[in-house]
């Protein structure tokens, strides 16, 4: 009996020690695969922060001197335009040496190998700059040949921003990507400005600048009806509503009016100051003065806007976005890394730019 007893024991036991082992195999993974996301999560705000948020800062103040380059070509002989540009050119500076100061060798580690392709590229574009300068204040270069080499310039942080992702997720890189097409479409409308406001200075529209503003505006439309789909139904329907909204129907309306204006006099077709007062709304009609919801949208491929807020990006304040408005890109991106609500994850440096009412 004691024998039998024994090997009764020894069965009991050899029956549960499989499904034992499997249990603790299975365990062991998902602890690795959790722990391994985790990681990347904490690389990827690393990264965020010492690269995505200043390439951010660097790209607004490349619009602005691109715009301001665009202006000064127009007219070299208007009083005061070479203080305005060289005051844009030392923002760039600034925002340029802030940028470089930030990335240490831990945040380059950080990025997979297709990221530090496109960062080698930006480090390739900032070298240019100067050259770039030197051409537009000796007045070789057309003013869209200027208008076309800060593109380029511009370019390689919009492919740099939207190659950073946190986690594997199909949900999460669709609307990642959607939120990336969503501020391409802010930097199409910046350029119908820098292209406009040349104009209006220089007192016409040529037909290479007519054409080039058409494909903007045709760009951003592209881009907004390929991009809503993607996003939650709650985004997409408040993005809805901006645009049958009056604002976004009068920068229409207003690019319209240039596009079959066709070729010359631009008062003819819309006055400056209507533009300037479409392409720049005041901070009532901003997107980032009101107050945000906690969002669903948790897009970690790229450190986009996000598009949960109680008013949608407007696209013409995105030619000159207000800091409210930048501080709910930056408030968006951080929730990506963490899984938060954006009106929670604030850079402890940034004052914050609404409320969480999470």
């Amino acid at each position: 009996m004691r024998f039998r007893g024994k090997s009764i024991r020894r069965k009991i036991v050899a029956l549960l020690l499989v499904p034992l082992l499997s249990l603790t195999a299975l365990w062991a993974f998902a602890t690795v695969i959790t722990g391994q996301e985790a990681v990347q999560l904490f690389s990827f705000a690393d990264v965020m922060r010492k690269a995505g948020f200043p390439a951010e800062d660097v790209i607004l103040a490349l619009e602005k001197e691109r715009r301001q380059t665009v202006v000064y070509l127009a007219d070299p002989r208007r009083s005061g335009a070479l203080a305005e540009l060289d005051a844009r050119q030392r923002a760039t500076d600034k925002a340029v040496a802030d940028y470089r100061a930030g990335i240490d060798r831990g945040a380059r580690n950080a990025m997979d190998s297709g990221t530090k392709d496109r960062f080698r590229a930006i480090e390739t574009s900032l070298d240019s700059i100067e050259g770039l300068r030197r051409r537009v204040e000796d007045s070789t270069l057309t003013r869209y040949a200027a208008f076309q080499d800060y593109n380029e310039l511009v370019d390689p942080y919009y492919d740099f921003l939207g190659s950073l992702s946190a986690v594997q997720d199909a949900d999460m890189e669709r609307q990642g990507r959607a939120l990336a097409g969503l501020i391409r479409a802010r930097e199409s409308v910046s350029r119908e400005d820098a292209l406009l406001s040349g104009a209006f200075v220089a007192g016409s529209l040529d037909l290479q600048d007519l054409r080039s503003f058409s494909d903007r505006t045709a760009e951003r439309k592209i881009l907004y009806s390929l991009s809503l789909p993607a996003l939650p139904t709650a985004d997409r329907t408040l993005l809805d509503a901006y645009w049958r909204g009056p604002h976004a129907r009068a920068l229409a309306a207003a690019e319209d009016a240039v596009v079959l204006g066709g070729p010359g006099r631009t008062d003819q077709a819309i006055g400056q100051q209507q533009w300037q007062v479409t392409v720049t709304p005041s901070s009532t009609t901003s997107p980032g003065s009101a107050s945000r919801p906690a969002t669903a949208t948790r897009a970690a491929s790229s450190p986009s806007p996000s598009a949960s807020s109680s008013r949608p990006p407007s696209p013409a304040s995105w030619a000159s976005p207000p800091s409210s408005a930048r501080s709910s890109s930056r408030s968006a991106s951080a929730a990506a890394s963490s899984g938060t609500c954006a009106g929670c994850a604030r850079r402890p440096t940034r004052s914050p730019a609404y409320g969480c009412p999470a």
